[in-house]
């Protein structure tokens, strides 16, 4: 037996030298135990597992645990690993001896031969918690012993803007308990989120390692906060302050253990015994990223595609996302296709992570930038401009100009969090505009400003306003357009209006602010009325306002009410009076909550040359008919 194997200062790994070294996976229900360590005057899970295997071996066994948890916390994957001399037992096989003389909250779900060093606490790489909530309602009380009671229902989506605070390496003081004696209190969290699982809310949270009490502390300063905010933007502020106050009595009140899951740990090869990475400070914490892991159980009211559950039922993802975040879906533990038909009760389990895609070259291309901060950049695109690479325009877009502009930037500024832009996958887009559509766009300077902007959009709750000149005049002076959007089966690149169910809905607001008739002979500007040929042309400036943000949604949206937008070659034709127009679509004004604000902001870029040329002549040769504010 190698010496090195007693360095350990840990008790068990310095008694003699067994012959094997074993892994167990456990599983408890910690309701009626004082922890997993063991207590002078209570009830330990460590002591239950001693127990039974110095039965086994006739002498005392002594166990190391992955992770410590608290009285009334529950595991799903707790590692614990002890050492043994028993040779006629084959590994796989301590999982029966065991369950036979454990207790019954208390079960060994596998059990595996490692090598001699392998450490159960040290050689952990990930830690990963789930805390259970049950929201609202009359609570089954079969359940109240595992999940956490709260009367009301809480915004999701301002309890995700304050959960990717988490993210990144932070010094978690404010949620330490008095009683931790960690020498540091620096922690890296690789994820934390908020999502619906059947009748439960679940937050997940993984890192390298947590302070005592650290999980459930956050879990009540969320809950605590979610009320105090108005909007996700606020509450990531107010989040934001409690975590770099260092200040525990700025927390919330420490959530029940009965809602806690110690759910698994990682280590990588080290469970086999390869080397240790010894690692330097000074790297990067986000150079071996790990994998998100999202599993829960289906429950559909019908048989449902998978990829329609996970974005419009859960909210999950969008299915774009699942898509460019190179997603893989598992049902009831076989991979499966996302046009699968979930099922209720069928057990899901969806990994991702960010698509491989070609290296994006940073460009000096000049931008016209409306605002930044150490997290956002607001562009006013100019039209012509290609938002994201893709084929046949790798050179040229904005994400080139943003990249080149950012690196600049980072010259001078110092980003703590981790970098978006930076990365070739996505550039810190999250959302865009076509290619021949000017306006305001906002891009993510770091990861944490990534989710929180992409969460509402994803809700629905950042407001866009767009103008588009077209031609002809709408029914109403304002309404709303409802309908299902599909992408043409004749032409992979237009869409159109389908049927219900078939496609994406898609919601349009608008409002008619102008409306001229022109009248003009055919193909030609003279404006002479009495000369043969003569006809009318008519045409509205819109105010546009998306609820939903479908590809090629308004432009779609008003062919449909018989306006399509001047200079559209797709969904138009090329007009009489203005035979060279270009797409007459602007974002004008786009609202939406910043991670460094309380409220709500609020950006808006002007006519471009374009639109007030084309204006300039319709009140100059046109009849203005109606206008509005």
């Amino acid at each position: 037996m190698p010496e090195h194997i007693t360095t350990h200062e840990d008790p068990a790994y310095t008694s003699k030298p067994p012959l094997r070294a074993i892994k167990l996976i456990l599983a408890y229900d910690g309701s009626d135990f004082s922890g997993w360590q063991k207590q002078k005057n209570g009830r330990s899970i460590q002591e239950e597992l001693e127990k039974a295997l110095s039965m086994m071996h006739k002498h005392e066994v002594r166990v190391i645990g992955s992770a410590r948890t608290d009285a009334g916390v529950h595991a799903m994957g707790q590692v614990a690993g002890f050492y043994t001399d028993i040779a006629s037992i084959p590994a796989d096989r301590f999982v029966l001896a065991l369950n036979k003389l454990l207790p019954r909250d208390v079960r060994v779900l596998s059990s595996e031969e490692v090598k001699p060093d392998f450490h159960a606490r040290f050689d952990a790489s990930l830690r990963k918690y789930r805390y259970f909530l049950i929201c609202g309602g009359t609570p089954d009380p079969f359940i109240l012993r595992y999940a956490h009671f709260i009367p009301y229902y809480p915004d999701l989506s301002i309890l995700n803007a304050m959960a990717f605070v988490a993210l990144g390496e932070h010094d978690f003081s404010t949620f330490a308990s008095a009683q931790d004696k960690s020498e540091s209190r620096f922690r890296f969290i690789s994820e934390s989120v908020f999502f619906l699982e059947r009748n439960l809310l679940v937050y997940q949270i993984a890192g390298n390692a947590f302070l005592w009490h650290q999980v459930r502390s956050l879990v009540g300063t969320y809950l605590e906060l979610e009320k105090k905010a108005k909007d996700p933007g606020e509450a990531a502020v107010l989040m934001r302050e409690v975590v770099e106050s260092k200040d525990r009595s700025r927390a919330g009140p420490t959530a029940p253990a009965c809602g806690l899951f110690l759910w698994n740990i990682e280590y990588g090869d080290r469970v086999h015994g390869h080397p240790r990475k010894q690692c330097n400070k000074k790297e990067s914490r986000l150079a071996d990223p790990i994998s998100p892991v999202w599993e829960g159980i289906a429950n559909p009211s019908m048989p449902m595609r998978a990829d329609r559950y996970l974005s419009d039922i859960i909210k999950l993802m969008t299915r774009s996302q699942l898509k460019a975040r190179n997603a893989h879906l598992f049902c009831n533990g076989v991979e499966v296709k996302f046009s699968h038909k979930l099922k209720s009760k069928d057990r899901l389990r969806l990994e991702w992570k960010e698509a491989p895609s070609e290296q994006i070259e940073p460009e000096a291309i000049p931008l016209e930038i409306l605002y930044q901060d150490t997290d956002v950049y607001v562009i006013d695109k100019p039209q012509g401009m290609v938002t994201h690479p893709a084929a046949g325009n790798w050179h040229g877009t904005l994400a080139n100009a943003v990249l080149w502009l950012d690196n600049e930037a980072r010259q001078n500024i110092q980003i703590q969090d981790s970098s978006l832009i930076s990365s070739p996958a996505r550039a810190g887009i999250v959302h865009r505009l076509d290619k021949d559509t000017s306006g305001v766009i906002i891009i993510a300077r770091t990861a944490a400003a990534q989710e929180f902007l992409s969460s509402q959009f994803r809700e629905h709750k950042a407001k866009k306003e767009y103008f588009a000149i077209v031609s002809g005049v709408p029914p109403e002076s304002k309404g709303r357009i409802d309908t299902w959007i599909a992408r043409s089966p004749r032409d992979r690149k237009k869409f159109s209006v389908s049927e219900p169910g078939r496609g994406k809905h898609a919601l349009t607001l608008y409002r008619v602010c102008r409306t001229w008739e022109v009248n003009s002979c055919i193909g030609d500007r003279s404006l002479d009325t009495a000369s043969k040929g003569a006809k009318s042309f008519m045409y509205s400036l819109l105010a546009l306002y998306p609820r939903t943000g479908r590809t090629h949604q308004l432009r779609v949206h008003c062919a449909n009410i018989g306006c399509p937008i001047l200079g559209d070659p797709i969904y138009g034709k090329k007009d009489g009076v203005f035979p060279e127009a270009t797409l007459m679509l602007h974002a004008h004004r786009l609202k939406i909550g910043l991670p460094s604000r309380s409220e709500p902001s609020v950006f808006s870029s002007p006519f471009p040359t374009r639109f007030r040329d084309t204006i300039s002549y319709l009140d100059k040769h046109g009849h203005n008919i109606k206008a509005t504010d």
